[in-house]
């Protein structure tokens, strides 16, 4: 997953993955959901790596 956000200009990666994997919680436990990599970006830092990530 990859999430873009302003909310994360001020978070540490460790927070940002809290972010992203708290409101995911429920589905984790359940097995809904089992494995998730997630890579996290204010919209600058996307605005520079998106195209290493998804070149075109």
């Amino acid at each position: 997953m990859i999430a873009v956000s302003g909310i994360f200009a001020d978070m540490s990666r460790v927070k940002r993955q809290q972010a992203i994997n708290g409101p995911l919680m429920d589905l984790i436990a359940q097995n809904a959901i089992h494995a998730l990599s997630v890579k996290t970006f204010t919209p600058e830092q996307w605005a520079r790596e998106r195209k290493f990530i998804m070149p075109s």
